[in-house]
């Protein structure tokens, strides 16, 4: 139980030829911060609740629909920002001790969106140790799925983007739910983890029934799980290793220039320098805008850099 977080070192970093910077330089910005992590969280929690407050709140018939519609589109970017603080959990990115990553991260990030740490840890991993290599997880999910055979026909790419939104694409719900439970035996999971995980959702079941709100989580809850956190949760994948990325085995990086709803919806926690946090996955959400900054200092990282808009990126993956 008192065993220490990785350090840096210990990472398993992208060899990107030529992009090495200073090992002192990349100690600094792994320092962790486990009051940023804390409030990260809770923040994103309080905005759920004060959503669906405000939402509540809403009298006016003629604005209700149109209230819980954006509650829905908030609520869903707040469960995704969750699934990015998983992330940083995965990477031990929040607190030294490795056990309290886990502690923290499970009941109030992971288990709520009904993904396991340990199972998504897993094969995120993975996915770090063969970056698109074809026993890289990630990678061939992706071919499994005709969707992402790119180019793809701009309709397509648009109907596969806003069916999500609909609910239509619960399918592709379901595909990341199984990824984030996969493998049992192999990440971790052993009886007891998965007594306890059962014994959460008991307890959090009997909580909702006991305060009557059961109506009030499907339709705050479980409908942003199932739609508009699905769909922001594809539209960053997309921007992760896309194509043309792969195709000059990252000769071109995609820079992105992205506004502050981007950045809010389906961007947050500068997730967006995902190159960067492959080169040196040690180093916390929160320093990536300046590692980026530090690695800007390579002439072959800089020259690599190809500044673009999201939206840039989505027609390279169009016919």
């Amino acid at each position: 139980m008192g065993e220490a977080a990785q350090k840096y070192e210990d990472f398993i970093e992208t060899p990107f030829e030529g992009w090495r910077i200073d090992p002192d330089k990349v100690r600094e910005l792994s320092r962790l911060s486990p009051v940023r992590a804390v409030f990260h969280i809770a923040l994103e929690w309080t905005i759920v609740f004060a959503t669906i407050y405000l939402s509540r709140r809403v009298a006016n018939p003629i604005l209700e629909i149109p209230a819980y519609l954006l509650a829905v589109v908030i609520i869903g970017s707040r469960q995704h920002a969750l699934l990015l603080m998983m992330h940083e959990a995965t990477h031990w990115r929040m607190f030294e001790r490795k056990w309290l990553n886990d502690l923290v991260c499970e009941p109030f990030v992971t288990w709520p969106v009904l993904v396991s740490l340990r199972a998504f840890r897993h094969t995120h991993l993975q996915h770090h140790k063969y970056l698109n290599l074809p026993v890289d997880g990630d990678l061939q999910k992706k071919f499994e799925d005709p969707d992402w055979h790119f180019p793809v026909p701009r309709e397509r790419l648009v109907w596969s983007l806003l069916r999500q939104f609909t609910g239509l694409g619960i399918w592709y719900a379901i595909k990341i739910m199984r990824y984030g439970n996969a493998d049992p035996a192999a990440s971790g999971q052993t009886p007891v983890y998965r007594a306890v995980r059962i014994g959460y959702y008991i307890c959090a079941l009997a909580l909702i029934v006991y305060f009557r709100v059961f109506t009030l989580f499907i339709a705050y809850w479980i409908a942003p799980l199932a739609t508009c956190m699905i769909a922001f949760n594809k539209m960053r994948v997309l921007s992760e290793h896309p194509p043309i990325e792969r195709a000059t085995a990252y000769d071109t990086i995609l820079e992105y220039q992205l506004g502050p709803i981007e950045r809010i919806l389906f961007e947050p926690k500068n997730c967006y320098y995902h190159i960067e946090h492959h080169s040196y996955p040690s180093v916390p959400f929160f320093n990536l805008p300046k590692l980026h900054r530090a690695m800007l200092a390579n002439g072959k990282y800089r020259a690599a850099l190809k500044p673009v808009t999201y939206w840039e990126m989505l027609r390279t993956l169009t016919v």
